[in-house]
C-alpha cells in the first residue's frame, strides 16, 4: 500500500511526476495534469512521457490555428473593383479602365495634363508651371485659365466614356 502524502500525491505518482519533469516541458505535464487530474499519474511512465509530449505539439499547434475574428462590421460595399476572385468584376473594371485610357488617349495633351495633375493633388499654380515647363501654349496660363481648361476637359471626358458604354 501506498502513502498519500501532504500534496495529495502517493509515492508512485510522486515518482512519475518527477521523471515526466526531467524528460518532457514542465509546462506540459502541468497542463496534462490539470486536464485529466492527478489520477493520470497512476499510467505507466511511457503512456505519461508520450501524453506529455503530445499535450505540448497540441499547444505548440494551436496558435496556428487560430484566426482573428473581426469585431467590426465588414464593409457593407464591396471595393470599385470587386473582389480579385471574381471574375466579372475583373472583367468589368478592366475594360472601364480600358474605356477611361482610351478616353484620356483621344484628349489633348494640355487637357490630359490638367485633369491628371489635379488627381494627382497637385495645384492650379503647380499645374500652370508644368504647362510652361513643356512649352504648351498659349504660355504662362492663369490658375483660372487652368481650372476653366479643367472643366471643359472633364466634361468632353465625361462625354467620351458616355458614348464609349
Amino acid at each position: 500500500m501506498t502513502s498519500k502524502r501532504p500534496d495529495g500525491l502517493d509515492d508512485r505518482q510522486l515518482a512519475h511526476y518527477r521523471a515526466l519533469l526531467a524528460s518532457t516541458d514542465a509546462d506540459a505535464v502541468h497542463d496534462l495534469i490539470a486536464r485529466h487530474g492527478p489520477e493520470i499519474l497512476d499510467r505507466d511512465l511511457p503512456y505519461l512521457i508520450v501524453a506529455a509530449r503530445n499535450q505540448l505539439r497540441s499547444e505548440l499547434r494551436r496558435p496556428s490555428r487560430r484566426h482573428v475574428v473581426l469585431t467590426s462590421a465588414a464593409p457593407e460595399q464591396p471595393t470599385a473593383e470587386g473582389s480579385i476572385w471574381d471574375p466579372l468584376a475583373r472583367v468589368t473594371a478592366d475594360e472601364s479602365r480600358r474605356a477611361l485610357l482610351l478616353a484620356l488617349a483621344e484628349l489633348d495633351p494640355r487637357d490630359v495634363l490638367v485633369l491628371w495633375s489635379r488627381a494627382a493633388g497637385r495645384t492650379d499654380a503647380e499645374v500652370a508651371a508644368q504647362w510652361d515647363q513643356l512649352g504648351f501654349s498659349p504660355p504662362n496660363p492663369s490658375e483660372t485659365a487652368i481650372r476653366k481648361r479643367r472643366e471643359r476637359a472633364g466634361e468632353r471626358l465625361r462625354k467620351q466614356l458616355a458614348r464609349g458604354s
